[in-house]
């Protein structure tokens, strides 16, 4: 059975909501910020995802459709509460949202039923992450003549991890052997993606946490 991931940045609230799910049973891993949290959800997917609203380094805009993308496990936000912002995190991702202050309760029983349907749908699968191949094959005829060495390998990484979110170190790491400057990494994906841009492979970045790339629909 996989865990339930709380993210939240108030030690008391992510204390006693993990407490509370302890006490029936789960697995509960907690962070206190948005990058630890993803980092965390990229190392090892969850069941189960409880988030606060606001939740920095990262603003609800981006974490909600960034977890999104890298998880199928359901989500519940808690939140101040407004039609406005309840609306934009359902569009955005969310399975439930809850208004603060919350019934412990209905926290409790609505973490309990959307982490067992989910663990239900997903039974019998392997995993719910889509896997993506991509080869030479699927890059334009002349593309890797025109890439530095430095291009090349990174290039090359990025494809053998098609799909997945290289975290910067591991990707540093990967090219260069060791931990750069990020700033060097950040000039070689810049030169990469304009060479790629007429290419059917999208280079996307996740700020704060790394960069993934994935063939175009």
């Amino acid at each position: 059975m996989g865990y339930i991931l709380i993210i939240e940045t108030h030690e008391e609230s992510r204390g006693a909501t993990g407490d509370l799910l302890t006490l029936d049973g789960f697995e509960v891993i907690s962070e206190a910020d948005s990058s630890d949290g993803v980092s965390r959800l990229i190392q090892r997917s969850p069941g189960l995802v409880i988030m606060s609203e606001s939740m920095p380094p990262l603003d609800t805009v981006e974490l909600l459709p960034l977890i999104r993308r890298l998880t199928d496990a359901p989500i519940i936000v808690i939140g101040e509460g407004g039609e406005t912002a309840v609306v934009r995190c359902l569009l955005q991702g969310a399975d439930v949202y809850l208004s603060k202050p919350v019934n412990c309760r209905e926290l409790h029983i609505r973490a309990r039923s959307l982490f067992r349907d989910a663990a239900a749908e997903t039974s019998g699968r392997s995993s719910t992450r889509t896997r993506y191949m991509l080869s030479e094959s699927d890059l334009s005829k002349g593309l890797l003549a025109t890439l530095t060495r430095t291009e090349e390998r990174l290039l090359r990484c990025l494809m053998d991890n098609a799909g997945d979110v290289i975290k910067h170190e591991d990707l540093m790491s990967m090219v260069w052997g060791e931990t750069v400057k990020k700033e060097r990494l950040r000039f070689y994906i810049h030169s990469l993606r304009r060479k790629l841009v007429s290419e059917s492979i999208s280079l996307l970045t996740l700020n704060g946490i790394g960069y993934r790339l994935l063939p175009m629909a």
